[in-house]
């Protein structure tokens, strides 16, 4: 089994890993959006310039489509990031539009798993592919900038997926979210590690903390028969220590 860390002793890693599996769907969201939140609000990681910092992060083009919104909206302020606030309320807006949705992508990873940087606040819909989410978001294809926030959500369409998602409770007294299985996941995250050449190593490595927490409920039959990666997959559960 590879551990997440070259540094970490597995017999320390594997404590981490049952304690994580120990936890509830609401406290392991908890810790993402904690982590997240932290991450996105300190100095080094959030420029002094908005259009510095989404160009940075996400490249020229949507820097200069936050430019042109900002010069329609004179005024508008750059509120700090709320990783949970943020999900949250794009679950609102589509859950009142009646629209079937799934939390998906590195949201789900990070639920699923150990907490992890995210760039992007992935859904799946069933319908309809655009969708004007709220005012201050700026789209571009399937993906949104939300202008205040200066985060990224992307919004895609797969009724199929849409169809498999489970709720889960992730806000104690809250209704459950619909969000995909781990098995659907990791094969999203394989398809876009063997996309990358697998050469991005922080993509595998939140693959592998997930299948390491979802092991003793992960659905390897089900992986093998829908996973077009083979190859990467048998990889993958051997570095995760998932019995194939």
């Amino acid at each position: 089994m590879r551990t997440q860390s070259p540094d970490t002793d597995p017999a320390a890693e594997r404590v981490q890993i049952r304690i994580m599996q120990g936890f509830t769907p609401a406290r392991k969201f908890t810790l993402f959006c904690n982590h997240n939140t932290w991450l996105y609000n300190i100095p080094s990681v959030r420029p002094r310039t908005t259009i510095g910092e989404v160009s940075l992060r996400y490249g020229a083009d949507w820097a200069k489509r936050l430019s042109h919104w900002q010069k329609r909206h004179p005024g508008s302020d750059i509120a700090a990031i709320d990783m949970q606030a943020m999900i949250l309320a794009v679950c609102q807006r589509l859950a009142a539009r009646h629209i079937p949705f799934a939390l998906a992508g590195m949201v789900a990873c990070g639920i699923y798993g150990l907490p992890s940087a995210i760039h992007t606040i992935e859904l799946i819909v069933e319908y309809p592919r655009h969708i004007n989410i709220a005012s201050e978001f700026i789209r571009h294809g399937d993906d949104y900038l939300d202008a205040r926030h200066l985060f990224r959500v992307r919004i895609s369409h797969d009724a199929a997926l849409t169809a498999r998602a489970t709720f889960l409770t992730l806000v104690e007294d809250q209704a459950p979210l619909p969000i995909l299985p781990p098995e659907d996941v990791a094969i999203q995250l394989l398809h876009r590690f063997q996309a990358s050449g697998c050469r991005d190593d922080a993509l595998y490595n939140d693959l592998l903390g997930m299948l390491k927490v979802q092991a003793p409920a992960l659905d390897v039959a089900y992986l093998k028969r829908h996973s077009i990666e083979r190859d990467v997959l048998a990889l993958a559960l051997d570095d995760a220590g998932v019995a194939a």
